[in-house]
């Protein structure tokens, strides 16, 4: 057979007498020494009939770390790039922050619906609760409201008007960016942009508008662990049910921002950051002690 005497099918066909064997051109090749064969690039790569040009050596290995060194360093390049890219965004927006409201250099007075809880109550001031995971601009919602110091309930329309207050009663702001504290809504910042003076109703709809996004695929698989969580499921389907209108909407988007909160929604006033001059805010628990009997619902 053929297997028994060495001489594979494809080598049995007979040859054009007018065609040169191709392993007769071969053999000056065999005779040569396997150093000089590997230094010719015989093994690595076969002669280009084509072109008619000597194949190329293979590389040394001083040639190969060149090439190495030589990448890692356009690599470098291209994320020194990148860095300074976003530098560059990074100075033009405290620039701009800086320059367009220079007040944020420093604490400045705010209007009492937006001091924290326990400095409202330890001085006697009305008690404001805003759930976030609701929207503040429907009346039917209940996303806001106030208890005053008799412990009576403010009718609607006192809550609209405390909610024209500004954010300060001394300084007009036109601008501002709250940072929530919890580590859940790190990576998205509350814009405030308002050119006659931003309000309470602007902050607590934008808060709203920020955290009330569907999560991205990306965003899911980053907190997938934190999102599968049964108490991550329950604010999922306790929004859907505050918003029965909305239900089949709200099922078709899925999970947002603020479902990862869970049942942490109230807010609870905001602080200022001297070394970032920048304000922020923190979410308590829907029934924590630190608001007393009062409940949103």
């Amino acid at each position: 057979s053929n297997s028994s005497s060495g001489i594979s099918a494809r080598s049995s066909v007979p040859q054009d007498p007018a065609q040169p064997d191709p392993r007769q051109q071969l053999l000056p090749v065999a005779k040569l020494d396997p150093k000089v064969i590997q230094a010719l690039g015989y093994l690595t790569r076969p002669y280009n009939e084509e072109s008619k040009q000597a194949p190329r050596a293979a590389p040394s290995s001083d040639e190969l770390d060149t090439q190495r060194e030589a990448l890692i360093r356009h690599n470098q390049r291209e994320k020194e790039g990148m860095r300074e890219i976003v530098q560059q965004q990074i100075r033009s927006w405290k620039r701009r922050l800086q320059y367009s409201d220079p007040r944020m250099d420093q604490e400045v007075e705010r209007t009492w619906p937006l001091l924290e809880y326990a400095k409202r109550r330890t001085e006697g001031m009305p008690m404001v609760f805003f759930d976030i995971s609701r929207d503040p601009t429907l009346l039917s919602s209940d996303s806001i409201r106030i208890v005053l110091e008799d412990g009576q309930e403010a009718s609607r329309p006192l809550v609209e008007e405390y909610m024209h207050l500004e954010f300060s009663p001394t300084t007009r702001f036109t601008m501002l960016t709250l940072k929530c504290e919890q580590s859940e809504l790190d990576n998205w910042d509350v814009v405030i942009q308002r050119p006659d003076g931003i309000r309470i109703m602007d902050i607590f709809e934008e808060i709203f508008r920020t955290y009330n996004v569907p999560l991205t695929p990306k965003e899911y698989y980053n907190q997938h662990q934190l999102a599968a969580s049964s108490v991550c499921q329950q604010a999922f389907f306790r929004r859907a049910s505050h918003n029965p209108d909305l239900m089949d909407e709200i099922g078709d988007k899925g999970m947002s921002r603020i479902d990862l909160m869970a049942d942490r929604t109230l807010f609870n006033g905001t602080f200022f950051n001297a070394d970032i001059r920048q304000y922020h805010f923190q979410l308590l628990q829907q029934h924590s002690e630190d608001i007393g009997s009062s409940r949103l619902y």
